[in-house]
Protein backbone atom coordinates (compact mmCIF):
# COMPACT_ATOMS: atom_id res chain seq x y z
CA UNK A 1 0.00 0.00 0.00
CA UNK A 2 1.59 3.63 -0.97
CA UNK A 3 1.80 5.95 1.72
CA UNK A 4 -0.08 8.28 0.03
CA UNK A 5 -3.24 9.50 2.15
CA UNK A 6 -6.33 9.92 0.38
CA UNK A 7 -9.33 12.08 1.07
CA UNK A 8 -11.39 10.34 3.48
CA UNK A 9 -14.27 8.89 2.02
CA UNK A 10 -17.80 10.50 3.28
CA UNK A 11 -19.66 6.86 2.33
CA UNK A 12 -23.09 8.32 3.97
CA UNK A 13 -23.13 11.23 2.09
CA UNK A 14 -22.83 8.89 -0.67
CA UNK A 15 -25.18 6.64 0.01
CA UNK A 16 -27.64 9.90 0.91
CA UNK A 17 -26.52 10.87 -3.21
CA UNK A 18 -27.54 7.29 -4.34
CA UNK A 19 -30.88 7.39 -2.36
CA UNK A 20 -31.69 10.36 -3.87
CA UNK A 21 -30.72 9.64 -7.66
CA UNK A 22 -32.02 5.90 -7.54
CA UNK A 23 -34.89 6.93 -5.47
CA UNK A 24 -34.10 3.95 -3.92
CA UNK A 25 -35.06 3.35 0.49
CA UNK A 26 -31.84 4.41 2.87
CA UNK A 27 -29.43 1.09 3.42
CA UNK A 28 -27.63 0.46 6.07
CA UNK A 29 -24.38 2.03 7.59
CA UNK A 30 -20.80 0.91 6.45
CA UNK A 31 -20.03 -1.08 9.94
CA UNK A 32 -22.23 -3.81 8.58
CA UNK A 33 -21.75 -6.74 6.70
CA UNK A 34 -20.92 -6.01 2.54
CA UNK A 35 -24.30 -6.20 0.20
CA UNK A 36 -22.96 -8.89 -2.10
CA UNK A 37 -25.85 -11.02 -3.09
CA UNK A 38 -29.11 -10.12 -5.12
CA UNK A 39 -31.18 -10.95 -1.76
CA UNK A 40 -28.52 -8.72 0.56
CA UNK A 41 -29.17 -6.16 -1.94
CA UNK A 42 -33.24 -6.30 -1.97
CA UNK A 43 -32.71 -6.12 1.72
CA UNK A 44 -30.55 -3.42 2.03
CA UNK A 45 -32.89 -1.06 -0.54
CA UNK A 46 -30.09 -1.67 -3.61
CA UNK A 47 -32.94 -3.11 -5.80
CA UNK A 48 -36.43 -2.46 -6.16
CA UNK A 49 -38.56 -4.70 -8.09
CA UNK A 50 -37.39 -4.21 -11.58
CA UNK A 51 -35.60 -6.13 -13.61
CA UNK A 52 -31.85 -6.07 -12.42
CA UNK A 53 -29.11 -8.55 -12.62
CA UNK A 54 -26.42 -8.47 -10.05
CA UNK A 55 -23.34 -9.16 -11.42
CA UNK A 56 -21.23 -10.79 -8.63
CA UNK A 57 -17.67 -10.19 -9.67
CA UNK A 58 -17.66 -6.74 -10.40
CA UNK A 59 -19.97 -5.97 -7.95
CA UNK A 60 -17.95 -6.85 -5.36
CA UNK A 61 -14.62 -5.50 -6.61
CA UNK A 62 -15.94 -1.93 -6.37
CA UNK A 63 -18.14 -2.39 -3.32
CA UNK A 64 -14.97 -2.86 -1.61
CA UNK A 65 -13.45 0.45 -3.54
CA UNK A 66 -16.31 1.95 -2.27
CA UNK A 67 -15.89 1.12 1.04
CA UNK A 68 -11.59 1.92 1.06
CA UNK A 69 -11.00 -1.79 1.16
CA UNK A 70 -7.85 -3.25 -1.13
CA UNK A 71 -9.53 -5.10 -4.05
CA UNK A 72 -8.77 -8.41 -4.91
CA UNK A 73 -9.90 -10.68 -7.57
CA UNK A 74 -12.72 -12.71 -6.54
CA UNK A 75 -12.88 -16.06 -6.21
CA UNK A 76 -13.71 -18.28 -9.19
CA UNK A 77 -17.51 -19.65 -8.82
CA UNK A 78 -16.51 -22.31 -11.50
CA UNK A 79 -19.17 -23.39 -14.10
CA UNK A 80 -21.75 -24.43 -11.85
CA UNK A 81 -25.06 -25.45 -13.25
CA UNK A 82 -27.99 -22.75 -13.42
CA UNK A 83 -30.53 -24.06 -10.91
CA UNK A 84 -33.96 -26.02 -12.62
CA UNK A 85 -36.21 -23.27 -14.16
CA UNK A 86 -39.29 -23.40 -12.62
CA UNK A 87 -42.69 -22.77 -14.73
CA UNK A 88 -46.31 -22.48 -13.63
CA UNK A 89 -49.20 -22.99 -16.26
CA UNK A 90 -52.40 -22.04 -14.17
CA UNK A 91 -55.75 -22.96 -16.10
CA UNK A 92 -58.37 -20.73 -15.49
CA UNK A 93 -61.84 -22.22 -14.46
CA UNK A 94 -61.69 -25.60 -12.99
CA UNK A 95 -60.15 -27.78 -15.85
CA UNK A 96 -61.02 -31.52 -15.44
CA UNK A 97 -57.14 -32.72 -15.20
CA UNK A 98 -58.72 -36.27 -13.26
CA UNK A 99 -60.13 -37.15 -16.44
CA UNK A 100 -56.65 -37.20 -18.44
CA UNK A 101 -54.53 -38.50 -15.90
CA UNK A 102 -55.50 -41.87 -14.59
CA UNK A 103 -55.39 -41.43 -10.68
CA UNK A 104 -56.00 -44.52 -8.47
CA UNK A 105 -56.55 -45.22 -4.70
CA UNK A 106 -52.98 -46.80 -4.46
CA UNK A 107 -51.43 -44.74 -1.53
CA UNK A 108 -47.44 -43.77 -0.86
CA UNK A 109 -45.70 -45.99 -3.27
CA UNK A 110 -48.02 -48.58 -4.37
CA UNK A 111 -48.60 -49.81 -7.66
CA UNK A 112 -51.27 -48.27 -9.38
CA UNK A 113 -54.79 -49.77 -8.27
CA UNK A 114 -58.04 -48.36 -9.72
CA UNK A 115 -61.09 -47.18 -8.35
CA UNK A 116 -64.82 -47.81 -8.96
CA UNK A 117 -65.29 -47.72 -13.06
CA UNK A 118 -68.12 -45.21 -11.67
CA UNK A 119 -65.65 -42.91 -10.57
CA UNK A 120 -63.66 -42.70 -13.31
CA UNK A 121 -67.44 -41.88 -15.62
CA UNK A 122 -67.92 -39.27 -13.01
CA UNK A 123 -64.18 -37.52 -14.37
CA UNK A 124 -65.21 -37.83 -17.87
CA UNK A 125 -63.91 -40.81 -19.25
CA UNK A 126 -66.13 -43.55 -20.80
CA UNK A 127 -69.10 -45.56 -19.93
CA UNK A 128 -66.86 -48.76 -21.66
CA UNK A 129 -63.13 -48.00 -20.05
CA UNK A 130 -61.74 -50.42 -17.97
CA UNK A 131 -58.65 -49.76 -16.08
CA UNK A 132 -57.39 -53.03 -15.79
CA UNK A 133 -57.26 -53.26 -19.49
CA UNK A 134 -53.59 -52.37 -20.25
CA UNK A 135 -54.97 -50.73 -23.84
CA UNK A 136 -56.51 -48.10 -21.73
CA UNK A 137 -53.45 -46.83 -20.15
CA UNK A 138 -51.02 -44.82 -21.90
CA UNK A 139 -47.74 -44.94 -19.97
CA UNK A 140 -45.20 -43.13 -22.62
CA UNK A 141 -44.56 -40.81 -19.81
CA UNK A 142 -44.16 -43.60 -17.26
CA UNK A 143 -47.23 -42.60 -15.37
CA UNK A 144 -50.99 -43.24 -16.44
CA UNK A 145 -52.83 -41.21 -18.48
CA UNK A 146 -55.92 -42.08 -20.42
CA UNK A 147 -55.48 -43.41 -23.86
CA UNK A 148 -57.40 -40.66 -25.37
CA UNK A 149 -56.61 -37.90 -22.97
CA UNK A 150 -56.13 -34.41 -25.05
CA UNK A 151 -53.32 -33.22 -22.58
CA UNK A 152 -50.96 -35.96 -23.65
CA UNK A 153 -52.05 -35.53 -27.11
CA UNK A 154 -51.09 -32.00 -26.66
CA UNK A 155 -47.52 -32.78 -25.13
CA UNK A 156 -46.95 -35.56 -27.97
CA UNK A 157 -48.07 -33.30 -30.65
CA UNK A 158 -44.74 -30.86 -30.12
CA UNK A 159 -42.39 -33.09 -28.09
CA UNK A 160 -39.56 -35.73 -29.38
CA UNK A 161 -39.11 -39.26 -28.39
CA UNK A 162 -36.07 -38.10 -26.92
CA UNK A 163 -37.32 -35.31 -24.40
CA UNK A 164 -40.42 -37.61 -23.65
CA UNK A 165 -38.16 -40.31 -22.62
CA UNK A 166 -36.22 -37.77 -20.06
CA UNK A 167 -39.38 -36.39 -18.98
CA UNK A 168 -41.13 -38.15 -15.50
CA UNK A 169 -44.97 -36.98 -14.57
CA UNK A 170 -46.81 -37.06 -11.36
CA UNK A 171 -50.32 -36.53 -10.55
CA UNK A 172 -51.65 -35.13 -6.86
CA UNK A 173 -55.05 -36.10 -5.72
CA UNK A 174 -55.68 -32.60 -4.47
CA UNK A 175 -58.96 -30.31 -4.06
CA UNK A 176 -59.60 -26.32 -4.28
CA UNK A 177 -61.87 -23.74 -4.65
CA UNK A 178 -64.01 -23.91 -7.49
CA UNK A 179 -63.35 -21.11 -10.77
CA UNK A 180 -61.49 -18.47 -8.13
CA UNK A 181 -58.34 -16.78 -8.29
CA UNK A 182 -58.29 -17.13 -4.31
CA UNK A 183 -56.84 -20.43 -3.89
CA UNK A 184 -53.04 -19.64 -2.65
CA UNK A 185 -51.88 -22.15 -5.20
CA UNK A 186 -48.90 -20.64 -6.77
CA UNK A 187 -45.68 -21.08 -4.98
CA UNK A 188 -43.36 -19.57 -7.50
CA UNK A 189 -42.21 -16.75 -4.80
CA UNK A 190 -41.29 -19.80 -2.82
CA UNK A 191 -39.71 -21.95 -5.17
CA UNK A 192 -37.38 -18.84 -6.10
CA UNK A 193 -36.51 -18.99 -2.61
CA UNK A 194 -34.92 -22.03 -2.66
CA UNK A 195 -33.82 -22.68 -6.22
CA UNK A 196 -30.37 -21.15 -4.85
CA UNK A 197 -30.80 -18.35 -8.56
CA UNK A 198 -33.15 -16.45 -9.73
CA UNK A 199 -32.69 -15.65 -13.33
CA UNK A 200 -29.96 -12.97 -15.24
CA UNK A 201 -32.79 -10.44 -16.07
CA UNK A 202 -35.07 -11.21 -14.03
CA UNK A 203 -36.35 -13.34 -11.23
CA UNK A 204 -40.26 -13.70 -12.08
CA UNK A 205 -42.06 -13.32 -15.40
CA UNK A 206 -45.55 -13.93 -16.31
CA UNK A 207 -48.38 -13.23 -18.79
CA UNK A 208 -50.38 -11.48 -15.47
CA UNK A 209 -49.37 -8.14 -13.66
CA UNK A 210 -49.94 -9.70 -10.17
CA UNK A 211 -47.48 -10.75 -7.46
CA UNK A 212 -46.70 -14.29 -9.12
CA UNK A 213 -46.85 -13.49 -12.87
CA UNK A 214 -50.52 -15.53 -12.91
CA UNK A 215 -53.58 -15.12 -11.67
CA UNK A 216 -54.05 -17.57 -8.78
CA UNK A 217 -53.11 -15.92 -5.63
CA UNK A 218 -49.72 -16.28 -4.46
CA UNK A 219 -48.63 -18.84 -1.13
CA UNK A 220 -47.98 -16.70 1.88
CA UNK A 221 -44.91 -18.72 2.72
CA UNK A 222 -41.86 -17.20 1.14
CA UNK A 223 -43.55 -14.44 -0.02
CA UNK A 224 -41.03 -11.45 -1.23
CA UNK A 225 -42.10 -7.99 -2.40
CA UNK A 226 -39.28 -7.04 -3.31
CA UNK A 227 -38.74 -10.22 -5.74
CA UNK A 228 -37.99 -8.77 -9.00
CA UNK A 229 -40.82 -9.81 -11.83
CA UNK A 230 -41.87 -8.81 -15.57
CA UNK A 231 -44.72 -8.55 -17.07
CA UNK A 232 -44.30 -11.25 -20.87
CA UNK A 233 -47.35 -11.14 -23.20
CA UNK A 234 -45.40 -11.75 -25.80
CA UNK A 235 -42.25 -11.26 -27.50
CA UNK A 236 -41.95 -7.49 -27.83
CA UNK A 237 -42.22 -7.16 -24.09
CA UNK A 238 -38.54 -9.06 -23.30
CA UNK A 239 -37.32 -5.25 -25.34
CA UNK A 240 -37.87 -4.10 -21.06
CA UNK A 241 -35.59 -6.73 -20.12
CA UNK A 242 -32.35 -5.20 -21.50
CA UNK A 243 -32.92 -1.66 -21.03
CA UNK A 244 -33.79 -0.92 -17.60
CA UNK A 245 -33.24 2.89 -18.31
CA UNK A 246 -30.97 5.53 -16.87
CA UNK A 247 -29.56 5.84 -13.80
CA UNK A 248 -30.72 9.30 -13.03
CA UNK A 249 -27.32 10.57 -13.21
CA UNK A 250 -24.37 10.24 -14.88
CA UNK A 251 -21.58 7.98 -13.09
CA UNK A 252 -18.39 9.64 -12.25
CA UNK A 253 -15.45 7.26 -12.30
CA UNK A 254 -14.85 7.22 -8.69
CA UNK A 255 -18.25 7.08 -7.40
CA UNK A 256 -17.82 3.30 -7.03
CA UNK A 257 -21.44 3.07 -5.16
CA UNK A 258 -23.16 4.13 -8.23
CA UNK A 259 -21.01 2.05 -10.46
CA UNK A 260 -22.28 -1.03 -8.28
CA UNK A 261 -25.67 -0.26 -9.27
CA UNK A 262 -24.63 0.10 -12.45
CA UNK A 263 -23.27 -3.30 -12.89
CA UNK A 264 -26.36 -4.72 -11.24
CA UNK A 265 -28.07 -4.18 -14.54
CA UNK A 266 -25.74 -5.89 -16.77
CA UNK A 267 -27.51 -8.95 -18.26
CA UNK A 268 -25.90 -12.16 -18.43
CA UNK A 269 -24.98 -11.76 -22.09
CA UNK A 270 -24.33 -8.53 -21.55
CA UNK A 271 -21.74 -9.57 -18.82
CA UNK A 272 -20.29 -12.43 -20.64
CA UNK A 273 -19.22 -9.70 -23.29
CA UNK A 274 -17.61 -7.49 -20.38
CA UNK A 275 -15.28 -9.85 -19.03
CA UNK A 276 -13.07 -10.11 -21.97
CA UNK A 277 -12.16 -6.60 -20.95
CA UNK A 278 -9.81 -5.25 -18.31
CA UNK A 279 -11.59 -4.47 -15.14
CA UNK A 280 -10.13 -1.02 -15.49
CA UNK A 281 -11.31 -1.01 -19.00
CA UNK A 282 -14.72 -2.09 -17.63
CA UNK A 283 -15.08 0.77 -14.78
CA UNK A 284 -14.30 3.03 -17.39
CA UNK A 285 -17.01 1.83 -19.35
CA UNK A 286 -19.73 2.50 -16.94
CA UNK A 287 -18.44 5.71 -15.93
CA UNK A 288 -17.99 7.22 -19.31
CA UNK A 289 -21.42 5.77 -20.50
CA UNK A 290 -23.69 6.35 -17.30
CA UNK A 291 -25.07 2.88 -18.52
CA UNK A 292 -27.18 5.56 -20.89
CA UNK A 293 -28.67 1.87 -22.05
CA UNK A 294 -27.37 -1.83 -22.99
CA UNK A 295 -28.59 -2.04 -25.99
CA UNK A 296 -26.14 1.19 -26.80
CA UNK A 297 -23.30 -0.22 -24.96
CA UNK A 298 -23.10 -3.86 -25.26
CA UNK A 299 -24.57 -4.33 -28.87
CA UNK A 300 -27.20 -6.49 -27.29
CA UNK A 301 -30.89 -6.37 -27.79
CA UNK A 302 -34.01 -7.90 -27.47
CA UNK A 303 -34.10 -10.30 -30.24
CA UNK A 304 -31.37 -12.12 -28.75
CA UNK A 305 -33.75 -12.67 -25.86
CA UNK A 306 -36.72 -13.62 -27.72
CA UNK A 307 -37.80 -16.54 -29.61
CA UNK A 308 -38.12 -15.08 -32.92
CA UNK A 309 -34.56 -15.95 -33.99
CA UNK A 310 -33.84 -19.27 -32.26
CA UNK A 311 -34.23 -22.21 -34.75
CA UNK A 312 -34.33 -24.15 -31.25
CA UNK A 313 -37.87 -22.50 -31.13
CA UNK A 314 -39.03 -22.11 -33.85
CA UNK A 315 -38.07 -25.91 -35.68
CA UNK A 316 -40.33 -27.27 -32.77
CA UNK A 317 -42.96 -29.65 -34.89
CA UNK A 318 -42.24 -28.84 -37.77
CA UNK A 319 -43.91 -30.09 -40.97
CA UNK A 320 -46.57 -30.99 -38.69
CA UNK A 321 -50.42 -29.84 -37.48
CA UNK A 322 -48.81 -28.96 -34.71
CA UNK A 323 -45.61 -26.69 -35.50
CA UNK A 324 -45.29 -24.01 -33.41
CA UNK A 325 -46.30 -19.82 -35.27
CA UNK A 326 -45.08 -17.07 -33.33
CA UNK A 327 -47.70 -15.39 -35.33
CA UNK A 328 -49.79 -17.14 -32.89
CA UNK A 329 -50.75 -15.50 -29.52
CA UNK A 330 -50.85 -18.38 -27.71
CA UNK A 331 -47.41 -19.97 -29.41
CA UNK A 332 -45.81 -16.58 -28.42
CA UNK A 333 -46.30 -16.31 -25.24
CA UNK A 334 -45.27 -19.93 -24.45
CA UNK A 335 -42.18 -19.83 -26.44
CA UNK A 336 -41.11 -16.66 -24.80
CA UNK A 337 -41.40 -17.66 -21.16
CA UNK A 338 -39.81 -20.62 -22.03
CA UNK A 339 -37.25 -19.32 -23.74
CA UNK A 340 -36.54 -17.03 -21.25
CA UNK A 341 -36.20 -20.02 -18.45
CA UNK A 342 -34.38 -22.41 -20.60
CA UNK A 343 -31.73 -19.30 -21.37
CA UNK A 344 -32.22 -18.73 -17.15
CA UNK A 345 -32.39 -15.54 -18.25
CA UNK A 346 -35.82 -16.15 -15.86
CA UNK A 347 -35.95 -18.00 -12.84
CA UNK A 348 -39.65 -18.81 -12.48
CA UNK A 349 -42.64 -17.82 -15.12
CA UNK A 350 -46.71 -18.25 -14.77
CA UNK A 351 -48.23 -18.46 -17.36
CA UNK A 352 -52.28 -18.19 -17.01
CA UNK A 353 -54.78 -19.70 -19.51
CA UNK A 354 -58.96 -18.69 -19.43
CA UNK A 355 -61.89 -20.43 -20.58
CA UNK A 356 -61.66 -23.75 -18.22
CA UNK A 357 -64.93 -23.40 -17.19
CA UNK A 358 -65.78 -25.37 -19.75
CA UNK A 359 -68.26 -27.69 -18.28
CA UNK A 360 -71.67 -27.55 -20.77
CA UNK A 361 -69.61 -26.20 -23.77
CA UNK A 362 -69.70 -29.82 -24.78
CA UNK A 363 -66.52 -32.25 -25.17
CA UNK A 364 -65.12 -30.68 -28.09
CA UNK A 365 -64.43 -27.65 -27.03
CA UNK A 366 -62.91 -29.57 -23.72
CA UNK A 367 -60.78 -31.63 -26.00
CA UNK A 368 -59.71 -28.51 -27.50
CA UNK A 369 -58.58 -26.57 -24.14
CA UNK A 370 -57.23 -29.75 -23.22
CA UNK A 371 -55.07 -30.36 -26.24
CA UNK A 372 -53.97 -26.55 -25.63
CA UNK A 373 -52.82 -27.20 -22.38
CA UNK A 374 -50.77 -30.43 -22.78
CA UNK A 375 -48.81 -28.73 -26.47
CA UNK A 376 -47.68 -25.16 -24.25
CA UNK A 377 -46.40 -27.54 -21.93
CA UNK A 378 -44.87 -29.92 -24.39
CA UNK A 379 -43.44 -26.74 -26.18
CA UNK A 380 -41.10 -25.87 -23.12
CA UNK A 381 -40.35 -29.19 -21.94
CA UNK A 382 -39.22 -29.57 -26.22
CA UNK A 383 -37.31 -26.77 -25.64
CA UNK A 384 -35.73 -27.57 -22.25
CA UNK A 385 -34.79 -30.59 -24.26
CA UNK A 386 -32.88 -28.55 -27.14
CA UNK A 387 -30.99 -26.78 -25.01
CA UNK A 388 -29.99 -29.56 -22.79
CA UNK A 389 -31.23 -27.96 -19.29
CA UNK A 390 -33.64 -29.15 -17.19
CA UNK A 391 -37.01 -27.88 -16.01
CA UNK A 392 -39.74 -28.25 -13.77
CA UNK A 393 -43.35 -27.62 -14.50
CA UNK A 394 -46.67 -27.37 -12.34
CA UNK A 395 -50.25 -27.72 -14.31
CA UNK A 396 -52.82 -26.47 -11.43
CA UNK A 397 -56.62 -25.26 -11.12
CA UNK A 398 -59.11 -23.60 -9.28
CA UNK A 399 -61.36 -26.57 -8.40
CA UNK A 400 -62.59 -29.09 -11.33
CA UNK A 401 -65.56 -30.36 -12.58
CA UNK A 402 -67.91 -33.99 -13.20
CA UNK A 403 -69.34 -35.97 -15.78
CA UNK A 404 -72.97 -37.17 -15.85
CA UNK A 405 -71.53 -39.74 -17.89
CA UNK A 406 -73.02 -38.28 -21.51
CA UNK A 407 -70.36 -38.81 -24.07
CA UNK A 408 -69.56 -36.34 -26.95
CA UNK A 409 -66.79 -35.58 -29.10
CA UNK A 410 -64.20 -37.30 -31.65
CA UNK A 411 -63.63 -39.68 -28.60
CA UNK A 412 -66.42 -40.43 -27.06
CA UNK A 413 -65.48 -39.00 -23.64
CA UNK A 414 -67.88 -37.79 -21.22
CA UNK A 415 -68.51 -34.33 -20.79
CA UNK A 416 -68.13 -31.70 -18.02
CA UNK A 417 -71.39 -31.31 -16.87
CA UNK A 418 -70.77 -29.02 -13.14
CA UNK A 419 -68.63 -27.59 -11.08
CA UNK A 420 -66.95 -30.18 -8.53
CA UNK A 421 -64.01 -29.71 -6.69
CA UNK A 422 -64.10 -32.92 -4.74
CA UNK A 423 -62.63 -34.10 -8.45
CA UNK A 424 -59.51 -31.80 -8.63
CA UNK A 425 -55.85 -32.59 -9.26
CA UNK A 426 -52.67 -30.39 -10.20
CA UNK A 427 -49.87 -32.11 -12.63
CA UNK A 428 -46.33 -32.44 -12.28
CA UNK A 429 -43.51 -32.70 -14.55
CA UNK A 430 -39.62 -32.48 -14.74
CA UNK A 431 -37.53 -33.24 -17.24
CA UNK A 432 -33.78 -33.44 -17.02
CA UNK A 433 -30.92 -32.35 -18.84
CA UNK A 434 -29.39 -35.73 -20.03
CA UNK A 435 -31.93 -38.50 -19.04
CA UNK A 436 -36.01 -38.67 -16.90
CA UNK A 437 -35.87 -38.46 -13.27
CA UNK A 438 -35.97 -40.76 -11.46
CA UNK A 439 -39.80 -41.36 -9.80
CA UNK A 440 -40.30 -42.53 -5.85
CA UNK A 441 -44.15 -42.41 -7.41
CA UNK A 442 -46.63 -41.06 -10.40
CA UNK A 443 -49.27 -40.15 -7.73
CA UNK A 444 -49.50 -37.94 -4.26
CA UNK A 445 -52.51 -38.36 -2.34
CA UNK A 446 -55.34 -41.31 -3.76
CA UNK A 447 -58.96 -41.37 -4.86
CA UNK A 448 -61.85 -42.85 -3.68
CA UNK A 449 -64.10 -45.27 -6.01
CA UNK A 450 -66.28 -42.94 -6.55
CA UNK A 451 -63.85 -40.98 -8.12
CA UNK A 452 -63.38 -38.10 -5.55
CA UNK A 453 -60.30 -37.45 -3.45
CA UNK A 454 -59.59 -39.27 -0.46
CA UNK A 455 -59.62 -36.14 1.99
CA UNK A 456 -58.80 -38.33 4.85
CA UNK A 457 -55.45 -39.09 3.61
CA UNK A 458 -51.90 -36.46 3.46
CA UNK A 459 -52.57 -32.73 4.17
CA UNK A 460 -52.34 -32.06 0.91
CA UNK A 461 -55.75 -32.88 0.13
CA UNK A 462 -58.03 -30.26 0.48
CA UNK A 463 -55.26 -27.38 1.73
CA UNK A 464 -54.60 -25.50 -1.64
CA UNK A 465 -51.96 -23.70 0.27
CA UNK A 466 -50.35 -26.99 1.45
CA UNK A 467 -50.33 -28.46 -2.51
CA UNK A 468 -48.65 -25.22 -3.75
CA UNK A 469 -46.36 -25.62 -0.55
CA UNK A 470 -46.14 -29.94 -2.08
CA UNK A 471 -45.45 -28.52 -5.71
CA UNK A 472 -42.39 -26.24 -4.33
CA UNK A 473 -41.00 -29.73 -2.33
CA UNK A 474 -41.15 -31.53 -5.36
CA UNK A 475 -39.11 -28.48 -7.30
CA UNK A 476 -36.97 -28.00 -4.64
CA UNK A 477 -36.22 -32.11 -4.55
CA UNK A 478 -35.72 -32.29 -8.33
CA UNK A 479 -33.10 -29.07 -8.15
CA UNK A 480 -31.91 -30.75 -5.48
CA UNK A 481 -32.32 -28.30 -2.73
CA UNK A 482 -34.56 -29.99 -0.03
CA UNK A 483 -32.64 -29.11 2.76
CA UNK A 484 -32.70 -25.46 1.66
CA UNK A 485 -36.11 -25.49 1.88
CA UNK A 486 -36.91 -26.64 4.84
CA UNK A 487 -34.85 -24.11 6.28
CA UNK A 488 -36.66 -21.89 3.97
CA UNK A 489 -39.95 -23.11 5.74
CA UNK A 490 -38.38 -22.65 9.28
CA UNK A 491 -37.40 -19.13 8.46
CA UNK A 492 -41.05 -18.36 7.42
CA UNK A 493 -42.09 -20.25 11.08
CA UNK A 494 -43.43 -23.45 8.99
CA UNK A 495 -41.78 -26.54 10.13
CA UNK A 496 -41.24 -29.25 7.60
CA UNK A 497 -44.81 -30.05 6.61
CA UNK A 498 -43.95 -33.16 4.74
CA UNK A 499 -41.34 -34.40 7.10
CA UNK A 500 -43.14 -37.25 8.37
CA UNK A 501 -43.93 -40.19 5.25
CA UNK A 502 -41.83 -38.10 3.04
CA UNK A 503 -42.06 -41.01 0.44
CA UNK A 504 -45.70 -40.27 0.51
CA UNK A 505 -45.79 -36.20 -0.74
CA UNK A 506 -42.32 -36.66 -2.81
CA UNK A 507 -42.25 -38.04 -6.14
CA UNK A 508 -39.26 -36.95 -7.58
CA UNK A 509 -35.39 -37.68 -7.12
CA UNK A 510 -33.02 -34.93 -7.82
CA UNK A 511 -32.35 -34.18 -11.89
CA UNK A 512 -28.75 -34.10 -13.52
CA UNK A 513 -28.29 -30.80 -14.61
Amino acid sequence: MSGKKNKPYDFKKEMEMVRICMNTPRIQAPDHKLPLTRRELIGQGFLASSAFVVAPSILQLVSQQAYGLECKAPESEGDAAAPVGFLQVELQGGAAISGNFMFGKQRGTAAFEAHAADGYVSVGVPTNFSPTDPGNLDLTFGAPFHRNSQILAGLKSVMSPEAIAKTGVAGMAAISDNDTANNPLNGIQLAMGVSGGQGQLVEIAGNRNSETGGRTRALPVGANPGISKALIRNDNDVANLVNPGLLGTRLSRDDAVKIAKAAQQLSGSQLRKFKEKALSQQLKDLAECGYQGSAELFNTSADDLGPAGDPDVNTIAQGTAAAIDLNDQDDNQIATLAKLLVDSNTGGASLNKGGYDYHNDGRPVQDALDFAAGRDIGIALELAHRKKVPLFVALTSDGSTSSNGQVGGEFGMGEARADNAARGSALMFAIGATERPKMDSNQIGAYRDNGAVDAAYLITADSPADQALNIVANYAAVNGTLEVYDQVLASNGVSKPFSKERDHYIAFQEVKK
